[in-house]
């Protein structure tokens, strides 16, 4: 069954990715690996889109969802990739608002709140 704290969990979570890239950028220092950001299915909401049920898959949302959240991970690792090689400015420029992660980070925003209202969740 899908629930409205798995999409709020995921809507939050990805919200947090654009502090973390920041603070990656401002200290050139991580923890995370590029790789593992790059996947979509480690964090905790790709693990839970992941396992859903063919019938939870069939409601419209999902593959949209499922797209942006791929799509948002790529750009991610991307970024961070550019902050730890020491590429600080074209790090910083692709996180500012109106490109490539500000867009797919609304996008995804907005299918998630999508899929819960059609839920009404």
């Amino acid at each position: 069954m899908i629930k409205k704290g798995a999409i709020e969990a995921a809507i939050i979570a990805h919200q947090q990715w654009k502090v973390k890239l920041y603070e990656v950028i401002n200290t050139g220092e991580t923890s995370l690996n590029v790789n593992s950001v790059r996947k979509d299915n480690i964090c905790l909401f790709g693990q839970w889109i992941n396992n859903l049920t063919p019938e939870e898959l069939d409601c419209g949302h999902y593959k949209k969802v499922k797209d942006y959240h791929t799509q948002f991970h790529i750009v991610a690792a991307d970024i961070l990739e550019l902050a730890i090689s020491g590429k600080r400015n074209e790090a910083l420029d692709r996180l500012q608002d109106g490109f490539e992660y500000d867009d797919i980070s609304i996008r995804m925003t907005r299918a998630l709140n999508a899929w819960k209202e059609k839920l009404k969740l």
